[in-house]
């Protein structure tokens, strides 16, 4: 989940959503390319110590660096508040669910019992996180919901 999101952020809504666009499609060339030559090196360095984990975090970090390397070149008078209001909640909601599942593992032993809390638990929580932080989406899906009934 969490290289989606760099992903997201750093290779399809920097590189190709405003970069491209800008014509400063030099920049994230460079990027990607500075990008992949770390992950391949530290690919191999690492991999065969630490196996999966290891390829993971490199993926991470490459598309770290390719966020970090493009967000110096992004014009001044691009905003990212609304993509920053629209998937705040979701992260935090998404971060308070993967807590939830860690906790409910160490409380609760009977694997059903365990499935079910954490279900509705996690279902709750991400719930009232939309609401505190007025997701438009989930908003929208509400009223939906309400208008129907």
């Amino acid at each position: 989940m969490i290289v989606m999101f760099f992903s997201f952020i750093g290779g399809s809504l920097l590189g190709n959503m405003i970069m491209l666009p800008s014509k400063k499609e030099k920049f994230f060339m460079e990027a990607c390319i500075v990008a992949a030559i770390i992950n391949v090196v530290l690919n191999y360095i690492l991999i065969p110590w630490y196996g999966a984990s290891a390829a993971a975090f490199t993926t991470v970090l490459s598309e770290v660096l390719i966020l970090v390397i493009l967000l110096p070149h992004i014009d001044k008078e691009i905003t990212f508040r609304p993509i920053y209001n629209l998937i705040i909640g979701p992260v935090v909601g998404c971060f308070l669910i993967v807590l939830i599942c860690i906790i409910f593992r160490f409380l609760i032993s009977v694997i059903w019992l365990r499935t079910v809390g954490t279900v509705i638990c996690s279902m709750t929580v991400y719930g009232i996180v939309m609401l505190i932080m007025k997701n438009e989406a989930f908003m929208e899906f509400i009223n939906l919901i309400l208008k129907k009934h």
